[in-house]
Order: structure tokens, then sequence, then C-alpha cells
């Protein structure tokens, strides 16, 4: 797939003539200065994601109709299959309770795993800019990258929301632990039963997943 940064910029000034926005407008709307307008629309500039984004939303356009980018009649989901295909990557959809999509690049025995189908399409539309912005139409190297630092910002989530849940699991069980040595230091072995069947319980509930988290890719 090839990309050309005067077109794009074409583009750009083509949406913003028929919404009847100057450069000053839209610059505005979009939340960057005139000059870096003029830049991109020049093609002496390539927008980052963000801006992109943000100048696409003000001309009431998608990025893909600013890249000249035109699936044809396949689904957005298809159309990545195919590129992914075409870089040597398999993507398959999965019925997993902790993931929908499969990715393996070539070569490789560990998949990547992503949770949704938004991630997915947001991660599609990085490595296309990355592809565009880099000049070099490798679009393996940039699927790669791309998949590390999704991967990389999952790990990092799923770790904040495991040691929320120790947290609380400690505050649960400080009570609980308290009732239980009373019971022992009392010989009250029937209520010291039911105290250790209730810290079975919430142990058990507070690990669905397993110390330590799903397998990840190495």
């Amino acid at each position: 797939m090839d990309f050309d940064k005067k077109a794009i910029g074409e583009r750009i000034k083509e949406y913003r003539l028929k919404r009847g926005f100057t450069q000053s407008d839209l610059a505005k709307q979009a939340d960057i200065t005139r000059i870096a307008l003029g830049n991109y629309e020049r093609g002496e500039r390539i927008p980052t994601i963000d801006i992109f984004a943000r100048i696409a939303m003000s001309l009431n356009a998608s990025i893909d109709e600013l890249m000249g980018y035109k699936p044809g009649q396949l689904s957005t989901i298809q159309q990545i299959k195919q590129d992914f295909a075409n870089a040597g990557c398999e993507l398959k959809e999965e019925g997993s309770t902790w993931w929908r999509y499969e990715i393996t690049e070539p070569g490789e025995e560990y998949p990547f795993h992503i949770k949704t189908e938004d991630d997915l399409k947001q991660i599609y539309q990085q490595i296309k800019l990355d592809v565009f912005r880099d000049l070099k139409k490798v679009w393996a190297d940039n699927i790669h990258n791309a998949l590390v630092d999704y991967e990389r910002k999952l790990n990092q989530e799923e770790n904040q929301a495991y040691l929320r849940i120790q947290m609380k699991l400690l505050e649960q069980m400080k009570p609980l632990s308290d009732k239980m040595m009373k019971a022992e230091a009392e010989g009250d072995t029937k209520t010291l039963g039911s105290l250790q069947e209730t810290l079975f319980k919430l142990l058990e509930k507070s690990n669905i997943k397993g110390i330590g988290g799903t397998d990840k890719k190495k």
C-alpha cells in the first residue's frame, strides 16, 4: 500500500475548502497552529495520529478518507486480516474469555492477544500511520512494534488491576484473621472452621485468573 504525503495534504485542503473553513478556522477547531496545518497541506510534514484524528473530526471525515485509503467492498476487519496476511501475520478470531483476537507473526510460536475489536482497529490505524510516516512501507516491522506497544500497555493495566485486587483482599482478610485468632484462642472449632471456609472462598474468588495473571508472549 502506497501513501503520498502531498496527496494527503491536498485532500486535507480539499475537505477544508468544502467545509468553507479557512486555515485559521480548521487550525482552531483541531487545536493546532495555522503554520502546522499549512505544513500538512503542502505535504511537508506528517501529523501524529492524535492530530490526524482531530483534523478528521473537525472536517467530519474519517482518517481513511483523508489518507485516500479505499478498502473496497471488504469490511474493516476483513481488510485488517488481508493486510496482516500480506505482511505474513496470521490473525484469528478466538472465543476466549480474556481476548477476542490472536495474531501470530511469521516464524513465531507465541501469539499476541488483542482484547477487543476496538483495540484491533486502533492498532491497525496506528500501523498505517507508522508505515506512512516512516516512508518504508514495511508493514511487518510496524505491526510488530504496534503489537509490542499494545501488549506492554495491557500488561501495565492488568498489573495495576491485580494490585488493586490484592489490596482489597488484604483489607477483607484482616478482620477475618482477627476473628479466626479469637476463635482458636477460645477453642471454638465450629466458628474457626466456618471462618476458614470463608477465607478459602475469598482467596478463590480473588484469584480467578491465577496468581500472576495469564500467560504472556515472551
